[in-house]
């Protein structure tokens, strides 16, 4: 029991005059003391559990359920906002994929309030439902016989290739003379200088991707993965969309650049290494090849 007020002699006293023994002595008295003959008649006199959120409000500078409720009210807020502008002209009653999906994040959201979480401990949560979204494990993996299945041979190299079941995209390869290379397709992209904002995948450039930084066990995959930035040229037209790579550098998922400049050409079955000096003489022959192909379509027309 206590008084809402804050004594003038000593704040952490928060009992009432009434009740406090040294308000006789007390040179500052409430000016309701001599008002009420008992402290539960006071309008200031407040019960335990209040007097418990009073000083709460006091030491964190706002009630945490405020905060909470304040916080679950903006956010109800910017998503009916998002989903109005989502909707569109669409009826109410008619299913709209993207206004589902605000809908699902805004549960997420208030899953995550009424759970109690806030500051340091959501931001933890975030980041373990991301890797859960993204089929990334939350510890690392290690080569236990019970964490492999579907289980094939690749016909030709008697390589004989397993699937992680804690992590779908991760694949362990074992050749004929006891070797072992573990694969994560999801490792890498690759982006081309000219349109970074797509990005693609190419077997051949994560090979030397895996050749430059091989999975070792235990293995924690990061939480981004890292860019391959790349240019591609063709020289010959019956090669398909293109015959030479270039593999610039990468951009690794925690900020930092790794120059490769490193140049393949495509010559019979697969993709060989050539010098600088060589790729620099296909980028000629590549711009010479749109310069014929566009004068021709011009004499077509």
């Amino acid at each position: 029991m206590g008084c809402i007020g804050n004594c003038a002699i000593n704040e952490n006293n928060h009992m009432c005059c009434l009740e406090c023994p040294d308000h006789e002595k007390c040179p500052m008295r409430c000016d309701s003391l001599d008002e009420y003959e008992f402290a539960e008649d006071c309008p200031d006199y407040v019960e335990e559990e209040k007097m418990r959120l009073k000083q709460n409000r006091k030491h964190h500078g706002v009630d945490k359920g405020e905060k909470d409720m304040e916080m679950l009210e903006w956010a109800k807020n910017e998503v009916a906002i998002a989903t109005k502008r989502e909707r569109g002209d669409k009826p109410e009653n008619e299913r709209d994929y993207g206004v589902a999906c605000y809908e699902s994040a805004m549960k997420a959201f208030e899953s995550l309030l009424k759970d109690g979480h806030s500051g340091m401990s959501i931001g933890f949560t975030k980041a373990i439902l991301n890797r859960l979204i993204d089929g990334k494990p939350l510890t690392a993996i290690k080569d236990t016989e019970d964490i492999w299945t579907n289980k094939y041979t690749i016909s030709g190299d008697a390589v004989t290739v397993y699937q992680c079941k804690r992590m779908g995209s991760l694949f362990k390869y074992v050749y004929p003379d006891g070797k072992i290379i573990y694969r994560d397709n999801q490792r890498t992209y690759c982006v081309n200088t000219e349109s970074p904002e797509v990005d693609y995948h190419n077997g051949f450039i994560r090979q030397i991707y895996d050749e430059m930084y091989p999975i070792t066990m235990p293995y924690m995959p990061n939480d981004k993965p890292d860019a391959i930035v790349c240019d591609e040229l063709l020289t010959d037209r019956k090669n398909g969309d293109f015959d030479t790579i270039a593999i610039l550098y990468i951009k690794r998922s925690d900020g930092e650049k790794v120059e490769v400049n490193r140049y393949f050409k495509w010559k019979e079955n697969g993709f060989v290494e050539i010098t600088g000096r060589e790729y620099f003489q296909r980028e000629i022959m590549d711009k010479q090849r749109e310069e014929k192909e566009i004068e021709e379509s011009y004499e077509n027309c």
